[in-house]
């Protein structure tokens, strides 16, 4: 699948998402093009608990490439939720039902 119809299918299965989502970007990458970026921005506006996390230079397989890189980036983003989590108690509450 291209990257554009790969945005888009997710742009059209996205918006019912409560939870936090993480998106590790390489650049450069294999995934995404030239439009990343503008692609990623039309992601934020339909996802807003999209947390974008620069892995820098890779390959397909990010997590095969430099997986301590991809271990930190998750464990980054796990304690940025817990943080949130924290600070509403509104969103634990929705959580656990």
């Amino acid at each position: 699948m291209e990257s554009a119809a790969f945005f888009d299918e997710l742009e059209r299965q996205l918006p019912g998402l409560k939870c936090s989502v993480l998106w590790i970007k390489a650049s450069p990458g294999a995934v995404v093009s030239k439009n990343t970026e503008h692609h990623l921005q039309g992601l934020k506006k339909i996802l807003p608990q999209l947390i974008i996390k620069d892995f820098g230079p890779g390959l397909h397989f990010l997590q095969e490439d430099n997986p301590e890189r991809v271990a930190d980036l998750v464990m980054e983003w796990m304690r940025q939720c817990r943080r949130v989590a924290k600070a509403t108690p509104s969103l634990a509450l929705r959580r656990a039902a």
